[in-house]
Order: structure tokens, then C-alpha cells, then sequence
């Protein structure tokens, strides 16, 4: 799967953003119908894949990819965020933390009931799988800090 992933998630970063979440949306309709076990490993891979996208094409996916799952059906939604946080345990964390991280800042610039039913949907998997879900909005908050902190000037004393 690895290499089929990566070369799906190559082609997609390469679309133009309607294109790309719309095959999003259709690909995730496909993933939802797979036995769960596939459905995570799927989901892993295509996580990998995403992480080998440079900074600016792995934003836009990601972008594409947090928009397509808001506006699925909440059956197909329910089971691709599932498979999402479940491949998130299969997969080197500072891939799965990279991933989550980007896809909050992306929901960072969504009207606000957007945004929490976003987080809510997402917090309810979590819960359902009785983990508990990553303080998202504080590390939203540390990141800002660090971002505005390497800003600063910085004196230099020989």
C-alpha cells in the first residue's frame, strides 16, 4: 500500500484544490466501506504518504483533506476520523502530532461553529474509544508562542 498511497497522495497534492478534494471525499467513501483493520492500516499509510509531501503541498492536502471530512455524511465521517486516530498509534508520533497539528491550524481559520463541530465530532471518537483527546487548543497556543518568540530579534554577545 505504501507505495500506491504515496503515488495517489503525489497526484492529489498536484491537483487543483477542487479536484483534489472532491477525489478526497470519493476516496474516503471507498476507505469508510473497508473491514476496519484495513480501514486503519489504509488510513496509516495515507498518513505516511501525506508526511513525505514538502511543507507547502502538505498544508494544502491536509487543508483539502480536513475539509472533505467535515462535509462527509456522519456515518463515513464517524468512520474515517476512527480510522484516523486509530492509525495515529501505528505511526512515528511526530508524524501523527505533525499531521494533527497542521490540521488544526487549518480548522483555526474556519468560521467558529464550524470549528467546534469539528472538534466536537472528533473529541467524540476519542471519547468512544476511550482515549482521551490531545489538548489541541494548548498546543495551538505553545506553537504561537514559539512562532512569535523565533520572530524576536535575537542579540548575539561574543
Amino acid at each position: 500500500m505504501s507505495e500506491e498511497a504515496e503515488s495517489m497522495v503525489k497526484m492529489l497534492a498536484d491537483a487543483p484544490t477542487d479536484q483534489r478534494k472532491g477525489m478526497i471525499t470519493e476516496r474516503f467513501k471507498m476507505i469508510a466501506t473497508q473491514p476496519e483493520e484495513q480501514r486503519v492500516k489504509t488510513t496509516a499509510g495515507l498518513l505516511l504518504a501525506i508526511s513525505k509531501l514538502n511543507d507547502k503541498k502538505r498544508k494544502e492536502f491536509i487543508s483539502s483533506r480536513t475539509e472533505a471530512v467535515s462535509e462527509l455524511e456522519p456515518d463515513v465521517r464517524k468512520a474515517i476520523q476512527t480510522a484516523r486516530v486509530k492509525a495515529g498509534a501505528q505511526i512515528p508520533e511526530e508524524v501523527n502530532m505533525g499531521d494533527m497539528l497542521m490540521a488544526m491550524q487549518v480548522i483555526q481559520e474556519w468560521p467558529e461553529d464550524k470549528r467546534n463541530m469539528f472538534k466536537e465530532n472528533f473529541g467524540g471518537v476519542f471519547k468512544e474509544l476511550g482515549m482521551e483527546m490531545p489538548d489541541v487548543d494548548g498546543m495551538m497556543q505553545k506553537m504561537s508562542s514559539t512562532t512569535e518568540q523565533l520572530k524576536k530579534p535575537r542579540w548575539k554577545f561574543w
